[in-house]
């Protein structure tokens, strides 16, 4: 992929997200799956009546290599509203924010690197269900895809030229110009189109009723400057409330400006010292001229303007460049929690799990992070973000060499999580105290195994270097095995048990007592512990 050459085009990223509600309108089962077409109902109450909504996003990549969202949880709640508004089942907050989680982790790869642009992230919600009368869906789709993107309007280099046009209003009172309906746009496609064949960017709309209030642009808010006063269209159900539009207000006043949300003329925006437009895509734009009536005014632009000074500092937000005071921005980590295990191929020989295991715990001590022995337990998470990560064969490598990364606690026994608790005490430490300091440590742990993940590239490609040194192992046990003067074929061989129950670390049924005891290594040394099961390594 170019960086250099990237526009505002369609890029089909990896992976998409879906979440379908049941019949009482609750949202359950999401899951990531491959890009690709989706299937409707003919009957479906999108297609006919255009019962659905979107939501437009970004995912910004820091100068450290990070990814992070910048207030998810604002277009959560007002997909909740629209959903309101036209009768929809909505997912909840958390669960729209784990899913744009999910989604930006699996396309990582497409976040554009620092300053080239951003991760398009657009969530849908739409009626799925087949209705025949005009009448709401009884079923409503989750869906979120990705595409990488350029500024719109390439930032502060190129000042929008906007037209005025009072012959068509984009909203009417008692409408649906308030929240992000699928409906709301193309009705505007002809004028806009209209516009751009004369050179303009976009068109600025005026009220429906009295044609003479400046509202909003096609997809953005609009702002005008005068003096140490910053005027836009209050949100009156006509006008959409943008969660940009709503920083950069807060953002405003935190450095002294007088903001006012009210209605303003024409004439009073032909007036302005300056003017610009807000938006998930456009970010801040600053607007260098409006022609209203054949009459073009040209506003102040470029440096020592308040439109650079709030662009400046909302996109440092944004970006990482500077510090979130507010808790605006969330960090994208990888999809799936701290703690995890190796697991150890049960059909290979004792020789190549002792040398799995000792290459496993090497590779994560080199990291700095607490690795202990554990029991197992088998989901594929994290196997999928390593083949997301690593390379489409890296499933194909790990089932090979006998390396599985699960989660751990998942579906694990009570009896297994309570041997998970340190068995050390402190003395003259208050139990508050002592859950504190663990709490704690534990959150610095996990910082720091995620930063090295995020931030040395190095790791990557030293996991395929081992796994290509573990693959030559593999090769050359093979071919022991192979040869006569080793007994290969001619030594008897026993089937691997396929008894979970109770299964020796070679795959082998035995009489002999199980291994009962693990190891785990932490800040305070080493500990034994009971433990049934196969060798099994936990982050």
């Amino acid at each position: 992929m170019d960086w250099e050459k990237l526009g505002y085009d369609v890029i089909p990223t990896d992976y998409m997200y879906m979440m379908k509600s049941n019949k009482d309108g609750i949202f359950s089962n999401g899951a990531l799956a491959p890009f690709g077409n989706v299937q409707i109902e003919p009957h479906s109450s999108v297609l006919n009546y255009g019962q659905g909504l979107f939501e437009g996003m970004k995912a910004y990549r820091r100068a450290d290599g990070g990814v992070q969202l910048f207030r998810p949880e604002q277009n959560a709640l007002r997909m909740q509203r629209g959903a309101e508004r036209l009768l929809m089942a909505a997912p909840s907050v958390e669960q729209y924010i784990e899913a744009v989680k999910q989604v930006v982790a699996a396309n990582k790869s497409w976040v554009p690197p620092y300053g080239k642009g951003a991760l398009y992230i657009r969530p849908l919600l739409f009626g799925s269900g087949s209705v025949m009368g005009i009448a709401p869906a009884p079923q409503c789709t989750f869906l979120i895809y990705t595409n990488p993107i350029c500024n719109v309007y390439k930032g502060r280099t190129s000042p929008l030229n906007l037209l005025i046009d009072d012959r068509i209003p984009r909203a009417f009172p008692g409408g649906t110009g308030g929240v992000k309906n699928i409906g709301n746009y193309s009705p505007v496609f002809e004028v806009t189109k209209e516009a751009k064949a004369k050179g303009f960017s976009d068109v600025l709309f005026l009220d429906a009723m009295e044609r003479k209030y400046v509202e909003e642009v096609s997809s953005c808010n609009a702002f005008m400057v005068k003096g140490n006063v910053i005027t836009t269209s209050p949100t009156l159900g006509t006008i959409l409330p943008g969660i940009t539009r709503n920083s950069i207000m807060e953002l405003a006043r935190d450095f002294g400006f007088q903001v006012e949300e009210r209605k303003f003329w024409v004439d009073e925006l032909l007036e302005a010292d300056e003017v610009f437009c807000t938006g998930t895509a456009v970010g801040i734009s600053e607007v260098g001229s409006v022609t209203y009536k054949d009459q073009r005014v040209d506003f102040k632009t470029g440096t020592n303007t308040v439109t650079q000074k709030l662009y400046d500092f909302i996109t440092g937000i944004q970006t990482g460049v500077l510090e979130d005071q507010k808790g605006w921005v969330l960090t994208v980590r990888h999809s799936f929690s701290t703690k995890y295990i190796c697991t150890l191929n049960e059909r290979l020989t004792d020789d190549h799990q002792s040398l799995i295991a000792k290459t496993s715990f090497g590779w994560f001590l080199d990291l700095g992070v607490n690795v202990k022995l554990g029991p197992i337990e088998k989901f594929p998470r994290i196997l999928h973000w390593m083949n997301i990560n690593v390379g489409d064969n890296f499933v194909k490598r790990a089932m090979e060499t006998g390396v599985v990364l699960d989660d751990v606690y998942v579906g694990a026994s009570s009896k297994d999580k309570k041997e998970y608790r340190p068995t050390h005490k402190k003395k003259g430490c208050p139990t508050n105290t002592k859950k504190d300091t663990k709490k704690i440590q534990k959150r610095k742990r996990r910082e720091s195994f995620m930063r090295a993940l995020e931030d040395q590239e190095f790791v990557i490609e030293e996991l395929k270097r081992r796994v290509a040194g573990l693959e030559a192992q593999l090769a050359e046990e093979k071919a022991r095995r192979k040869n006569k003067d080793h007994g290969g074929e001619s030594a008897p061989r026993t089937e691997p048990s396929m008894n979970i129950g109770f299964v020796s670390p070679s795959g082998i049924d035995t009489n002999q007592p199980p291994l009962k005891t693990y190891v785990r290594l932490d800040h305070e040394g080493v500990t034994r512990a009971e433990h049934l099961g196969l060798h099994t390594l936990e982050l």
